[in-house]
Protein backbone atom coordinates (compact mmCIF):
# COMPACT_ATOMS: atom_id res chain seq x y z
CA UNK A 1 0.00 0.00 0.00
CA UNK A 2 2.88 2.33 0.79
CA UNK A 3 4.31 1.79 -2.67
CA UNK A 4 0.97 2.68 -4.24
CA UNK A 5 0.78 5.91 -2.22
CA UNK A 6 4.41 6.78 -3.04
CA UNK A 7 3.76 6.12 -6.73
CA UNK A 8 0.78 8.48 -6.71
CA UNK A 9 2.72 11.24 -4.93
CA UNK A 10 5.75 10.88 -7.23
CA UNK A 11 3.49 10.85 -10.30
CA UNK A 12 1.91 14.15 -9.23
CA UNK A 13 5.38 15.58 -8.51
CA UNK A 14 6.71 14.45 -11.90
CA UNK A 15 3.82 16.11 -13.75
CA UNK A 16 4.58 19.41 -12.02
CA UNK A 17 8.32 19.01 -12.54
CA UNK A 18 7.93 18.37 -16.27
CA UNK A 19 5.53 21.30 -16.60
CA UNK A 20 8.10 23.59 -14.95
CA UNK A 21 10.94 22.19 -17.03
CA UNK A 22 9.11 23.19 -20.22
CA UNK A 23 9.11 26.85 -19.17
CA UNK A 24 12.43 27.09 -17.32
CA UNK A 25 15.19 25.52 -19.38
CA UNK A 26 18.23 26.61 -17.34
CA UNK A 27 20.33 24.02 -15.55
CA UNK A 28 20.01 23.58 -11.82
CA UNK A 29 16.54 22.06 -11.44
CA UNK A 30 15.35 22.82 -7.88
CA UNK A 31 17.59 25.87 -7.45
CA UNK A 32 16.42 27.37 -10.74
CA UNK A 33 12.74 26.65 -10.17
CA UNK A 34 12.65 28.02 -6.63
CA UNK A 35 14.88 31.01 -7.46
CA UNK A 36 12.62 32.05 -10.30
CA UNK A 37 9.48 31.59 -8.18
CA UNK A 38 10.66 33.25 -4.94
CA UNK A 39 14.25 34.45 -4.78
CA UNK A 40 17.84 33.27 -4.68
CA UNK A 41 17.93 32.64 -0.91
CA UNK A 42 15.20 29.97 -0.85
CA UNK A 43 16.57 28.75 -4.19
CA UNK A 44 19.96 28.16 -2.59
CA UNK A 45 18.31 26.17 0.20
CA UNK A 46 16.39 24.16 -2.41
CA UNK A 47 19.66 23.45 -4.21
CA UNK A 48 21.66 22.54 -1.10
CA UNK A 49 19.03 20.20 0.38
CA UNK A 50 19.16 17.63 -2.44
CA UNK A 51 22.97 17.80 -2.43
CA UNK A 52 23.11 17.02 1.30
CA UNK A 53 20.49 14.31 0.82
CA UNK A 54 22.46 12.70 -2.01
CA UNK A 55 25.70 12.81 -0.03
CA UNK A 56 24.00 11.22 2.99
CA UNK A 57 22.41 8.59 0.77
CA UNK A 58 25.79 7.85 -0.82
CA UNK A 59 27.35 7.29 2.61
CA UNK A 60 24.54 4.88 3.47
CA UNK A 61 24.92 3.07 0.14
CA UNK A 62 28.66 2.64 0.65
CA UNK A 63 27.96 1.24 4.12
CA UNK A 64 25.31 -1.21 2.95
CA UNK A 65 27.45 -2.22 -0.04
CA UNK A 66 30.35 -2.92 2.32
CA UNK A 67 28.22 -4.99 4.68
CA UNK A 68 26.70 -7.09 1.90
CA UNK A 69 30.02 -7.50 0.08
CA UNK A 70 31.66 -8.63 3.31
CA UNK A 71 28.88 -11.13 3.94
CA UNK A 72 28.95 -12.43 0.36
CA UNK A 73 32.72 -12.86 0.18
CA UNK A 74 32.85 -14.46 3.62
CA UNK A 75 30.10 -17.02 2.92
CA UNK A 76 30.96 -17.73 -0.73
CA UNK A 77 34.76 -17.66 -0.69
CA UNK A 78 35.70 -17.80 3.01
CA UNK A 79 37.49 -14.46 2.55
CA UNK A 80 37.09 -12.50 5.78
CA UNK A 81 38.35 -8.97 5.13
CA UNK A 82 37.46 -5.81 7.06
CA UNK A 83 34.42 -3.99 5.69
CA UNK A 84 36.56 -0.90 5.10
CA UNK A 85 38.34 -2.72 2.24
CA UNK A 86 35.04 -3.20 0.42
CA UNK A 87 34.09 0.43 1.09
CA UNK A 88 37.34 1.67 -0.44
CA UNK A 89 36.90 -0.60 -3.48
CA UNK A 90 33.36 0.72 -3.95
CA UNK A 91 34.47 4.35 -3.59
CA UNK A 92 37.33 3.84 -6.06
CA UNK A 93 34.90 2.31 -8.57
CA UNK A 94 32.51 5.23 -8.12
CA UNK A 95 35.35 7.75 -8.47
CA UNK A 96 36.67 6.05 -11.61
CA UNK A 97 33.23 5.96 -13.23
CA UNK A 98 32.65 9.60 -12.25
CA UNK A 99 36.02 10.74 -13.60
CA UNK A 100 35.73 9.38 -17.11
CA UNK A 101 33.18 10.09 -19.80
CA UNK A 102 29.55 9.76 -18.72
CA UNK A 103 28.95 7.21 -21.48
CA UNK A 104 31.23 4.72 -19.68
CA UNK A 105 29.24 5.06 -16.45
CA UNK A 106 26.00 4.82 -18.43
CA UNK A 107 27.12 1.58 -20.09
CA UNK A 108 28.16 0.05 -16.77
CA UNK A 109 24.90 1.18 -15.20
CA UNK A 110 22.98 -0.30 -18.13
CA UNK A 111 24.63 -3.70 -17.70
CA UNK A 112 24.05 -3.65 -13.93
CA UNK A 113 20.43 -2.61 -14.43
CA UNK A 114 19.78 -5.46 -16.87
CA UNK A 115 21.35 -7.89 -14.37
CA UNK A 116 19.20 -6.43 -11.57
CA UNK A 117 16.01 -6.80 -13.60
CA UNK A 118 17.00 -10.37 -14.45
CA UNK A 119 17.63 -11.23 -10.80
CA UNK A 120 14.34 -9.64 -9.72
CA UNK A 121 12.49 -11.54 -12.43
CA UNK A 122 14.08 -14.82 -11.33
CA UNK A 123 13.23 -14.06 -7.71
CA UNK A 124 9.60 -13.27 -8.59
CA UNK A 125 9.22 -16.41 -10.71
CA UNK A 126 10.79 -18.55 -7.97
CA UNK A 127 8.51 -16.97 -5.38
CA UNK A 128 5.43 -17.65 -7.47
CA UNK A 129 6.58 -21.21 -8.19
CA UNK A 130 6.95 -21.94 -4.48
CA UNK A 131 3.49 -20.56 -3.70
CA UNK A 132 1.12 -22.36 -6.07
CA UNK A 133 -1.92 -20.95 -4.28
CA UNK A 134 -1.20 -17.58 -5.84
CA UNK A 135 -0.46 -14.19 -4.47
CA UNK A 136 -2.29 -12.35 -1.74
CA UNK A 137 -3.44 -8.85 -2.63
CA UNK A 138 -4.47 -7.88 0.91
CA UNK A 139 -1.53 -5.49 1.23
CA UNK A 140 -3.03 -3.43 -1.61
CA UNK A 141 -6.38 -3.08 0.14
CA UNK A 142 -7.05 0.52 1.22
CA UNK A 143 -8.20 -0.80 4.61
CA UNK A 144 -4.87 -2.55 5.34
CA UNK A 145 -2.48 -0.33 3.35
CA UNK A 146 -1.51 1.94 6.23
CA UNK A 147 -1.73 -0.53 9.14
CA UNK A 148 1.57 -1.03 10.88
Amino acid sequence: GGFVIATIVLSIFSVGFVALARHITAAGAFYTFVSRAWSKVPGLAAGVMPMVTYMTMEAGLVGIFSAFADQAFTTQFGLDLPWEIYAVVGLVAIAALSHFDISVAAKVLGVVLVCEIGMLTLTAVAGLAHHPDGMSFTSLSPLTALNT
